[in-house]
């Protein structure tokens, strides 16, 4: 068992791709905190079995309620209390998408869960209101 630590503050999602063959050589961990951080995790280039930060997002839309990785590695989804989604890449490190959901879609619920198509085509977003949206 390892324990990771770097969050300050409880950690309400995260998520796990196990592809090897990217440029991060191994399995990625994301997680999103109560800190109002995302933190992405990889294995040490030392010790293939420990992880270590490779980023660290702070955000500005309030707490990351869910996060969710590309198969791919390649990119992150974020549902943050706002209601809004960000698309970040993973590879420079940047934002490359901010999505506001309808109001009237998601009355005042927050997104708890995504889920990302395996063709990396589309996505699933879940609320508090019962609600399944499909992009």
């Amino acid at each position: 068992m390892q324990k990771i630590s770097s969050h300050r503050g409880c950690i309400y999602s995260l998520d796990i791709s196990p592809n090897t063959s990217s440029s991060l050589r191994g399995p990625v961990i994301v997680s999103g905190s109560a800190d109002k951080t995302i933190k992405i995790w990889k294995l040490q280039e030392k010790e293939s079995s420990v992880f270590e930060i490779f980023q660290t997002i702070y955000s500005d839309y309030g707490y990351p309620f869910c996060v969710t990785i590309s198969s791919s590695n390649s990119m992150i989804v974020v549902g943050f209390e706002d209601k809004s989604l960000s698309i970040y890449s993973i590879q420079d490190r940047k934002k490359k998408y901010k999505l506001f959901q309808h109001e009237e879609s998601l009355s005042s619920s927050f997104l708890w869960k995504i889920q990302l198509a395996k063709n990396a085509q589309g996505f699933m977003l879940s609320s508090g209101d019962g609600d399944i949206l499909l992009y």
